[in-house]
């Protein structure tokens, strides 16, 4: 099973009419192995989708040719176009694919959340939801899926 996929029909853009609360996660990849990973594992527990997961790209294993990494940016701004949502964790170190991925993220008009202690380092992460911590934008993340899953109101229902 995809790990995106929905529960039921088993595929990322669902026919049976579940559709999950989908999110892109970016930032830099010298954090993928302690930040961003963790992050996305405890996004899945609770049921999130994650359009993207770049941080199983063969190119960290290996050099990648130059069609893998066009590949690869191709994923992830596939990722950022399926996402409800865009998380950037704010690197420690400039990383120019978080930027792009943000710039997109904004271009797109996506809601977008930015955290950590370098949040505020981009102008342009400024334009989004800044969090000083990651828990608190995690938090944010959580609220927005619930809030994205919560049935309708009935018109005309009462109270």
């Amino acid at each position: 099973m995809n790990e995106t996929a929905c529960r039921y029909c088993l595929r990322f853009t669902c026919v049976c009419g579940e559709r999950r609360f989908r999110v892109y996660v970016a930032g830099g990849s010298g954090e993928r192995e302690n930040v961003i990973r963790p992050i996305l594992d405890a996004l899945r527990a609770r049921g999130i989708a994650i359009t993207h997961d770049w941080t199983t790209d063969e190119g960290y294993v290996r050099p990648p040719s130059q069609s893998e990494s066009r590949e690869s940016a191709r994923k992830d701004l596939d990722g950022v176009r399926a996402a409800d949502l865009v998380w950037i964790v704010a690197p420690a170190e400039k990383s120019e694919g978080a930027g792009v991925e943000l710039g997109a993220a904004l271009a797109l008009r996506k809601r977008v959340l930015v955290s950590g202690p370098h949040a505020r380092r981009n102008i342009f992460a400024l334009l989004a939801e800044v969090h000083d911590s990651h828990a608190s934008a995690f938090e944010e993340v959580l609220g927005a899926a619930f809030a994205f899953s919560a049935p309708s109101p009935v018109v005309g229902s009462a109270p």
